[in-house]
């Protein structure tokens, strides 16, 4: 199999509300330089895919699909994961049918996730109930109740035209 691969940085805040005691630091919004690394299959040598476009491409789904910071600069990934933003970029990436596409995300380049996937269709519009719940991190949310009662208890009120239900 040949693959190509494009990396990339994203400044970003996010913050895990079920922080267990010893990562008790991990509840509050803290930042890092988000490291991305996108890898497609491609079936011959001569630029099946262009690696710029590919790289824009991803570019414009942090655009797209995640809101400044309240700070100024970076992206708010609200309390999503590395192993959610992976699997949300790959969501949304354009792909042929059954393409082998791979998303690695790392916090500074330090700790990170690797999702991969076979793609279902070109820009593959997904309703609510099948992405990911940036609350509880499930796609589909296994507890949609449970966690529009945590979101409230933490004062978790992102605005309504965020791109990533809740």
């Amino acid at each position: 199999m040949t693959t190509i691969w494009v990396t990339f940085q994203v400044e970003g805040w996010h913050r895990w509300p079920g922080a267990p005691a010893d990562c008790i630091y991990l509840k509050n919004e803290h930042r890092h330089i988000f490291h991305f690394r996108v890898e497609m299959q491609v079936d011959h040598a001569n630029r099946e895919v262009e690696f710029h476009s590919l790289k824009t491409q991803c570019m414009e789904v942090i655009e797209e699909c995640y809101m400044e910071s309240d700070y100024g600069h970076g992206k708010d990934f609200l309390s999503l994961s590395c192993e959610d933003l992976a699997m949300q970029m790959l969501q949304n990436l354009d792909g042929e049918d059954g393409r082998w596409m791979a998303c690695e995300v790392s916090e500074d380049g330090e700790c990170g996730a690797r999702v991969e996937a076979r793609t279902l269709s070109p820009r593959k519009a997904l309703s609510s109930s099948e992405q990911i719940c940036s609350i509880c991190g499930s796609a589909p949310c296994e507890n949609p109740s449970a966690c529009n009662s945590r979101a409230e208890e933490e004062n978790f009120n992102p605005p309504e035209d965020y791109d990533v239900p809740f």
